[in-house]
C-alpha cells in the first residue's frame, strides 16, 4: 500500500530551534517588537504637566507659610505685591499645567499621570480666580 502522505511536500524542522512539541521557533528578532510590560506608562508632556502643578502648589504653599512673618516684618503695600506676584505666577504655571495635561491625555491611552495635573491645575486656577474675585469684593466695600 502506498502512503497518501508521501505527496505532501516535507520540511526540516530539524534546521531550525524547536520548542518542546515541534513547534519552530520565532524567525523574528526578539527586539523587533515592543515587549509589554517594560514601558514606563508615562508620557514626558503629562509628567511636565504635573511637575508644573507641583510647582504651583509649592509656590502657594510657601506664600502661605511666609504670610505671618511678612505681617509683622514688612508694609501692608508689600504683602500686596508679594501675594499678587506669587498669585499670578502659581497661576500662571497652573494654567500651564492644565493644557499640557489636556494635551497629553488627549495623545496617550494612558492617562493617569496627565488627569492628575489637570486636577491640580484647575484647583489651583479656580483658587487664584476666586482670592481675586474675593480681593475686589473687599476692596470695593471699602
Amino acid at each position: 500500500m502506498s502512503d497518501p502522505r508521501g505527496t505532501q511536500p516535507t520540511f526540516d524542522h530539524a534546521a531550525q530551534e524547536q520548542y518542546p512539541g515541534g513547534y519552530p521557533a520565532d524567525t523574528y528578532p526578539a527586539g523587533a517588537y515592543p515587549q509589554p510590560g517594560f514601558t514606563s506608562g508615562r508620557s514626558p508632556l503629562a509628567t511636565a504637566a504635573l511637575t508644573l502643578a507641583l510647582v504651583a502648589t509649592g509656590i502657594q504653599l510657601i506664600r502661605t507659610l511666609l504670610l505671618p512673618t511678612l505681617y509683622t516684618t514688612v508694609s501692608p503695600v508689600t504683602i500686596g505685591i508679594i501675594g499678587t506676584i506669587s498669585a499670578l505666577t502659581a497661576l500662571a504655571l497652573a494654567l500651564t499645567a492644565v493644557v499640557l495635561g489636556i494635551s497629553a491625555a488627549r495623545r496617550t491611552s494612558k492617562t493617569l499621570v496627565a488627569g492628575m495635573a489637570i486636577g491640580i491645575g484647575g484647583l489651583h486656577v479656580l483658587q487664584v480666580v476666586f482670592s481675586f474675585f474675593q480681593t475686589l469684593l473687599f476692596a470695593l466695600a471699602v
